[in-house]
């Protein structure tokens, strides 16, 4: 009787040793992939048997060709790197996330907690993921890598063979070394050495701060605070004001950023670019620049409501370039009422605020442009042209006028009676 049981109980532990052996090490299949050094990096911070130990983890493992792109490109060798435990262990624990995921389970605009948590130097330790077409990058705090080669099975979890080695943090200098090469700067790290104090207020009372920071090529035209200051006082508000009108300042925010990276040489005239804002997202419909360039290479952007000339342009930025411009870019021609939070009383005022900005009629009635009001008046294009949201009149003076209708051998009361 005790032997028949003892039997089944010894067939039971050798079939549960034998599948726990079905995995396959994380060693072998880092060796198999041809990772050489990430396995000597693994090993030489003493990591390779927590990370081989790991449960439900997927590894961000860099390929030998990426180890050897980053060094390059932050002016350093793979020894200066092995060398610099605390540097490494960074690294390489933010390569390795908490959860187990395969390729296709990596979401688009998903954070990912990684294992080096709380011991961030920056405090940046979560992973983002852009997924297009199928492609997937996943993008660190200072750096971005291409998945090359997905779904590796092995103990602790999923493996994915990435092009380059993901930074969270840019790298600081040691007292007595050479300073590196420099990585890319953050976009807030680039708008606050340019002193865009307002810029970087509004994105992180809109939120956005991490959103666009996080973008794989992106073009942000950045107002300086001279800029914040006059456009508030265009529209009669605050600084206050609109850092407290999130529907305006998101509004306002994303129609400064372009989805893709176009330095100054690039940028195409007369060309209507979408902007992230979106024409559903406008309150007014509007949501693409445009853009002039001078004879002197200069560039202008032209928004819905009001234009701005790039003062710097080109600066880089690990989501792609930042132009900083001396006029805040508005879609529309005033601003959308605050969604949240009662509205004052009105103070009782003997004369009514001036407007924000001249009818067309009151315009053209300054510049003397009397015959164009007829004309326009005539055609009964006066209402559909002064509510219209965005557009350029090239007016006619009267003398103007007066020649055109000289050379077709007609009247004004011609032109006007024809409609």
């Amino acid at each position: 009787m005790g032997r028949s049981i003892l039997l089944p109980v010894l067939a039971a532990l050798l079939l549960i040793g034998a599948r726990a052996q079905d995995c396959t090490p994380l060693e072998d299949a880092a060796s198999g992939a041809g990772l050489t050094t990430l396995l000597a990096a693994l090993e030489a911070t003493g990591l390779l048997g927590t990370v081989a130990e790991a449960n439900n983890v997927t590894i961000l493992a860099p390929s030998d060709a990426a180890f050897d792109a980053a060094v390059a490109a932050l002016g350093i060798t793979i020894d200066d790197l092995t060398n610099n435990d605390e540097l490494l262990t960074e690294v390489l624990l933010y390569h390795v996330l908490t959860s187990q995921l395969f390729a296709s389970e990596l979401a688009d605009g998903e954070s990912y907690p990684t294992l080096l948590g709380n011991d961030s130097s920056c405090g940046v330790s979560t992973v983002g993921a852009s997924v297009d077409g199928g492609e997937v990058t996943v993008v660190g705090g200072v750096t971005n890598a291409s998945v090359v080669d997905t779904d590796f099975e092995t103990c602790p979890g999923i493996l994915h063979v990435v092009d380059f080695v993901l930074l969270p943090c840019p790298l600081g200098r040691e007292p007595g070394d050479e300073p590196p090469i420099a990585v890319c700067p953050g976009l807030a790290e680039a708008a606050e050495e340019a002193g865009l104090t307002t810029f970087l207020a509004a994105l992180a009372e809109a939120g956005l701060t991490d959103f666009l920071s996080g973008l794989n090529s992106s073009t942000v035209f950045c107002p300086t605070n001279a800029a914040f200051e006059a456009a508030v006082a265009s529209l009669g508000i605050t600084i206050d004001d609109l850092l407290s009108n999130q529907e305006l300042l998101e509004e306002v925010l994303l129609y400064h950023v372009l989805e893709t990276t176009v330095l100054s040489g690039d940028i195409v005239y007369g060309v209507d670019t979408e902007t992230l804002l979106g024409a559903n997202d406008s309150s007014c419909g509007v949501s693409t620049l445009a853009f002039e360039i001078s004879d002197d290479g200069g560039v202008a952007v032209s928004g819905g409501a009001s234009a701005a000339t790039v003062l710097t342009p080109d600066v880089e930025i690990c989501s792609g370039v930042l132009h900083v411009i001396d006029d805040v870019l508005l879609p529309c021609p005033s601003a959308p009422p605050p969604t949240a939070g009662p509205s004052p009383a009105p103070t009782p005022s003997a004369t009514p605020p001036p407007p924000q900005c001249p009818s067309l009629t009151e315009a053209a009635d300054e510049a003397g442009l009397t015959t164009l009001l007829a004309a326009i008046d005539a055609a009964g294009l006066t209402d559909a042209l002064s509510t219209a949201p965005s557009y350029t009149i090239f007016a006619p003076t009267n003398e103007a006028f007066e020649a055109a209708v000289a050379s077709l051998g007609i009247t004004i009361d011609d032109l006007t009676n024809n409609i």
